[in-house]
């Protein structure tokens, strides 16, 4: 499906492209959608070109056997993988859609014409891989030296960004979070959770209603995703 040159004006890695050049890009631009969880790029393929997300939610993963881990989530305007755009390289982690996903696809031979023709593209991508590199050296960190509880309180304020509201409650996570999602945010496996969700609770930090996280005090969970306040032994990792 084609894309109109105003629909890739609204996505942030196209902004400071206009007129005849913006047409050309367009031109080659294809709107792909991706539902049930289907895989839009796979750990070890060749990149074939530039994946932007239009709409919807898309994480970026890697899995070893049986355990996978949750590096990012993405929404709509975020670049799913662009370093190995730029060496021609194989993509070192795997992009899945979460529920419908509508990404913007364009072919590599475009994509490096236009970072070279356009210094506001190849900026952009500049600012992202900074940006990632950023956020997988934290979540490095955090599998390094944060217990296990740290890391499911850290996950849960991370999906409370990505949609929640207040209520009379507390903060309600707009939708129900698995053990399983939890696990691969976290780097760690549902049994632990279980033990992290319930240590929280008892804290006093959230409430687990049936599946729905509720934060109950933001502030109190934000030490705790820092390691403060855990009196008992953490939960192996």
């Amino acid at each position: 499906m084609g894309v109109s040159p105003e629909s890739l004006h609204s996505i942030p890695v196209f902004a400071g492209v206009g007129g005849l050049q913006l047409d050309g890009i367009a031109a080659h631009t294809q709107a792909r959608i991706y539902s049930g969880r289907k895989l839009i790029v796979q750990e070890g393929q060749l990149c074939t070109g530039l994946h932007v997300v239009a709409d919807g939610r898309v994480k970026l993963f890697r899995r070893s056997d049986d355990r996978e881990q949750i590096m990012v989530v993405l929404g709509r305007g975020d670049v799913v993988d662009a370093a190995p755009l730029i060496d021609g390289g194989e993509h070192r982690v795997s992009a899945q859609a979460l529920g419908r996903a509508t990404v913007y696809f364009v072919d590599r031979a475009t994509m490096l014409a236009t970072i070279d023709q356009c210094p506001s593209v190849r900026e952009a991508l500049l600012n992202h891989m900074a940006e990632r590199l950023r956020t997988f050296a934290e979540l490095a960190s955090d599998l390094a030296f944060k217990d296990a509880t740290a890391r499911v309180a850290s996950a849960i304020l991370v999906c409370a960004e990505e949609g929640s509201h207040t209520d009379a409650t507390g903060t309600r996570l707009d939708r129900k979070l698995t053990r399983q999602e939890l696990a691969a945010r976290a780097g760690t496996v549902r049994e632990v959770v279980l033990r992290s969700l319930k240590r929280l609770q008892q804290q006093g930090l959230i409430a687990d209603e049936v599946g729905q996280v509720v934060i109950l005090d933001r502030a109190g969970l934000q030490r705790a995703a820092q390691g403060e306040g855990t009196h008992a032994p953490p939960p192996a990792a």
